[in-house]
């Protein structure tokens, strides 16, 4: 029964190097219980089950595996992105005490990261997301408009987005910082 799963937490607010690389050893322990390998007697019946079933298992067990997949997708851009902030890899960031994270698409928070500089003001927020090439400046249009619509207009804005889907893409926009991450982690 749906209802019975174990509730996954994760850590959604990150001080340091350490607690993000720890919290990817949890999430790739997560990754494993998902069984790889789908039954299916045609191409048809496939397709069902990968939007149809619920996998029971993982970071996200309440839901199908292809909504699972492009959670977890994400999730991967968000922790490589968290890796090279905390690694101080994104030129002219600003300086933060600490990251809080949005994971999973639950909207908990206005943008999938947020960092605060020591008085609690937020310095920078970034959105995420991992897409197909085909969707990609759709995924990319949409991504833009909510971050320049964003009510903090002085603090920097960083779209995080996986390699793989933006080729030969050239940033035209100078006012937002585009970080470009694989998704394995």
């Amino acid at each position: 029964m749906i209802e019975n799963l174990p509730k996954i937490n994760r850590k959604s607010t990150f001080d340091s190097l350490q607690e993000v690389q720890s919290e990817i050893v949890g999430f790739k322990h997560q990754l494993n219980e998902i069984d790889p390998v789908i039954s299916a007697n045609s191409s048809l019946e496939l397709m069902q089950c990968l939007k149809r079933d619920i996998i029971k298992k993982g970071p996200y067990p309440h839901v199908t595996l292809l909504e699972s997949a492009n959670r977890i997708l994400t999730d991967c851009v968000i922790y490589n992105t968290l890796l090279l902030i905390f690694e101080n890899k994104i030129e002219a960031l600003p300086s933060f005490k600490r990251v809080e994270v949005d994971f999973g698409h639950s909207n908990k928070q206005k943008h999938d990261i947020i960092g605060f500089d020591v008085d609690d003001n937020p310095v920078f927020y970034a959105e995420a997301f991992n897409t197909a090439p085909t969707f990609f400046m759709t995924k990319l249009f949409k991504t833009r408009s909510k971050l320049k619509n964003t009510e903090n207009q002085d603090v920097m804005k960083l779209i995080c987005f996986n390699r793989d889907a933006c080729k030969g893409y050239r940033p035209k926009n100078s006012e937002l910082r585009y970080i470009v991450v694989d998704t394995l982690i």
